[in-house]
């Protein structure tokens, strides 16, 4: 999570360096987004539902009679839970432009997103919007995506792979178990090692 962070605009600024380079280079960068909650798709089809005009969700006069929303009837659904049932497998929802906050700031970089049904869920994919405008690289990344999960038995074997290479190291660690252990002082709580912790912390002469 980028947005509030103190240095936000720091790493916006890489970003979007990396997503220049990308776009020079004609290499389409992807997001994936496992078992997505988002309402985007939801939240439109709940303002068509509504009878008001204009449209004011904070002021609503159905609330306040307590009478039944016009938009309840979709009101518990997400939009994974909507295209899971339009969508078949290896399928791809239209693209939707994001109306997130912190993407005032991407200038030319947008980001547009698309759902695809993978066979073993609805996955969440967000692309540049000048990937999403190329349908050479749109129809790239529908078919790598849905490939990766194939290959991955449900989620991109890339993404899978990544993960298991990853690895903390040993001062990175040492590092978590100092914040712990001060954390556990400050508390008035005992704080303990095994003996294999600390033979695993200190060299043997």
């Amino acid at each position: 999570m980028v947005q509030g962070e103190p240095d936000e605009q720091n790493i916006i600024d890489s970003v979007l360096e990396t997503f220049d380079y990308a776009q020079k280079f004609n290499t389409p960068i992807v997001g994936y987004i496992s078992s997505p909650k988002s309402n985007d798709f939801i939240n439109m089809l709940r303002i068509s539902l509504c009878p008001q005009d204009p449209v004011n969700c904070s002021n609503c006069p159905y609330l306040k009679n307590d009478k039944e929303l016009p938009c309840s009837t979709i009101s518990k659904l997400n939009d994974a839970d909507l295209f899971l049932k339009i969508l078949n497998e290896g399928e791809r929802s239209p693209l939707f432009l994001s109306t997130s906050h912190i993407l005032e700031n991407y200038g030319e970089h947008k980001i547009a997103f698309f759902y695809l049904n993978t066979g073993h869920e609805i996955a969440r994919i967000e692309i540049p919007y000048w990937v999403a405008t190329d349908r050479r690289n749109l129809d790239l990344v529908h078919f790598v995506c849905y490939d990766q999960t194939k290959k991955g038995n449900g989620y991109p074997i890339s993404l899978s792979e990544a993960h298991e290479q990853a690895v903390v190291t040993g001062a990175d660690r040492e590092q978590f178990y100092n914040i712990l252990s001060n954390l556990y002082i400050r508390n008035g709580l005992k704080v303990s090692r095994s003996y294999k912790s600390q033979r695993k912390r200190s060299s043997i002469l």
